[in-house]
This record gives structure tokens, C-alpha cells and sequence, in this order.
């Protein structure tokens, strides 16, 4: 399979419980991110692995960061398409944001952490996750639906596509 030919070829940290990293990378969660990474860091090649996952990380990193600028440009000629058609206001008072430190952190801590910051209301609330591409938010999303009763989740794309639709529609 790609999985075993990937860690098995020109990586050098390749075992017996290949099949077992195959599954958990196969998830595509926070576990099979920070197993991926810690082969890269810390297998059995050592610094050879590390060169590899930096010049990895930096191909992807200048990917996401292309992507999310694409995406914020065409999310704000749709919010601009509406506002000037009148269906969303120009000047929103958008509520204090408070800001996560993600980084080492599975989703479920970064779920508890929101959590502990939510204030109280008995009407409900809005929580909005910004970040790059890849860096967690739908698996952080997720668990918060496991744990917030009669949660309702959108996700930027839904977003858009709404604004794009009030935009066209009226």
C-alpha cells in the first residue's frame, strides 16, 4: 500500500508495526498528526528524518498559506458582493475574541479549553475556530459537539457558500 511504500522506502524508521502506523495515519486526526510527526523528529534515522520533515513541513506550510489567502479573498468579494446588495451590514460589532494556544495540544484539551473560557448564557452562543487549513478545527469541532448539547456547526465553506447565495438570491 502508498502507506507502507511511504514509510518503508526512503524513511528509514520502518518496523514490524508498520500496519498499526498504516491505521493510525489512516485516521487523519490529532493522534495520526502527532505519530506522523514524532516518526519524523524522533525515528530511528534521527537527523536525517528531521531534514526531511522540515523541508515537508515548509512545502506544506507555503501550500496552506496559499490556500487560506485564496479562500480569505473570495470570502470577502462575497461579503462585499452583499453588503453593497444590502443583504449584510456594513459595520458588524463582532464580540472580544480570545485567543487558544493550540500547539502540542490534542483536540480534546483544545475543546476543554474553549469550554472553560465559554461564558455563561442561557440563550446560547456562537463560537467561531479561525485558523490555518489543517491545524485542527473540524477535529476540535467535532469534540465539542460530543460534548455541547443541541450544537449546530459551520464550517467556512458553508459560510461562503451562504453569503455567496443571499448575495445572488437578493
Amino acid at each position: 500500500t502508498w502507506g507502507k511504500r511511504m514509510f518503508c522506502g526512503k524513511l528509514r524508521f520502518c518496523s514490524k508495526s508498520s500496519r498499526s502506523l498504516f491505521e493510525v495515519i489512516s485516521q487523519q486526526n490529532a493522534v495520526s498528526t502527532n505519530r506522523v510527526i514524532d516518526l519524523f523528529t524522533k525515528g530511528e534515522a534521527g537527523n536525517e528524518n528531521k531534514i526531511l520533515f522540515d523541508k515537508v513541513a515548509a512545502v506544506e506550510t507555503e501550500g496552506i498559506l496559499k490556500r487560506d489567502a485564496e479562500d480569505a479573498e473570495k470570502l470577502s468579494r462575497g461579503i462585499r458582493i452583499a453588503i453593497d446588495k444590502g443583504v449584510l451590514q456594513e459595520n458588524v460589532q463582532v464580540a472580544p475574541t480570545t485567543d487558544i494556544d493550540v500547539l502540542g495540544k490534542s483536540s480534546d484539551q483544545v475543546a476543554t479549553e474553549i469550554l472553560k473560557k465559554l461564558p455563561k448564557s442561557s440563550t446560547g452562543l456562537v463560537i467561531v475556530l479561525q485558523g490555518l487549513s489543517g491545524t485542527g478545527k473540524g477535529t476540535t469541532v467535532a469534540k465539542l459537539q460530543q460534548k455541547l448539547p443541541n450544537t449546530v456547526t459551520w464550517s467556512n465553506g458553508n459560510i461562503f457558500r451562504s453569503f455567496s447565495l443571499l448575495a445572488t438570491a437578493y
